[in-house]
């Protein structure tokens, strides 16, 4: 974890930087999420960016598709490595649990 740390901190050095990594990890996560409860997730820009710096829209289609066993490793490996929770994962904790394949 220690060298996790050691090689986010260019990221997490600047504020502006830190926050642009935040809005990417969250708008990751909340496709990880989704494809993990059965959806085909596409993230598309919304409006040109000039407009505006937030301008990504999760284009969902719910297809019922059992994610693989690596889709959630990825969710996992993820949240591990950069220490966070998403708050949609709290919110959907039952739907996810229900979804999760159980250990190997």
């Amino acid at each position: 974890a220690e060298s996790a740390d050691a090689a986010l901190q260019p990221l997490l050095r600047h504020g502006l930087l830190r926050e642009r990594l935040g809005d990417v990890v969250a708008d990751a996560s909340r496709a990880q999420i989704l494809r993990l409860l059965g959806y085909r997730v596409d993230a598309i820009e919304f409006v040109d960016a000039g407009h505006t710096p937030k301008n990504v829209l999760l284009r969902c289609h719910r297809t019922g598709a059992t994610a693989p066993r690596a889709a959630w490793e990825e969710l996992d490996a993820m949240t591990g490595l950069l220490g966070v929770r998403p708050a949609l994962a709290d919110k959907l904790e039952s739907e996810l649990a229900a979804a999760r394949p159980p250990p190997l």
